[in-house]
């Protein structure tokens, strides 16, 4: 019965952190897109460095929501917050390649229209953002059972 309620507990804190980054997500894609579709109106550059712009406003987002309220992760020390966070720009940097890239064949090579690239490089991006977050830039290993009761209750 105790392993079976550990379990449940288990897949719960899973199912809600699954959530959370999903919810989180949409917020990110929401505000990617809709800066994205502000700055190509009224912005007179080109739209790869509109999109790298709106990318970086996004990552830093991210960033914090993830930590925040997604993953909650506790305040550690400077030097292991700048590592946790490096490596969240940088798995950021390859995945803002991808949506660059992708931006890049939908639009300038087979024609789609700016919106429907940019909604398809978001997806990819989020699947790219989504694994490596959870497996390696907030991986929680050897978590303490207190530890989990303080990141439950925030």
């Amino acid at each position: 019965m105790i392993r079976l309620r550990a379990k449940i507990r288990s897949l719960r804190e899973e199912y809600h952190e699954f959530l959370r980054y999903f919810f989180w997500g949409l917020i990110g894609t929401g505000l990617n897109i809709g800066l994205y579709e502000l700055f190509i109106r009224i912005l007179p550059i080109h739209y790869l460095v509109i999109n790298f712009i709106v990318w970086f406003i996004t990552v830093l987002f991210g960033y914090y929501t993830n930590r925040k309220f997604v993953f909650k992760r506790l305040a550690k020390s400077l030097p292991e917050t700048l590592i946790e966070a490096g490596h969240f720009v940088g798995f950021r940097v390859v995945s803002g390649i991808a949506d660059t890239g992708t931006m890049w064949l939908l639009f300038s090579l087979l024609g789609f229209n700016e919106v429907l690239a940019k909604l398809i490089a978001n997806i990819i991006a989020s699947l790219i953002n989504y694994f490596t977050s959870k497996l390696v830039v907030f991986k929680r290993p050897n978590r303490s059972m207190e530890d989990i009761k303080i990141s439950l209750n925030k």
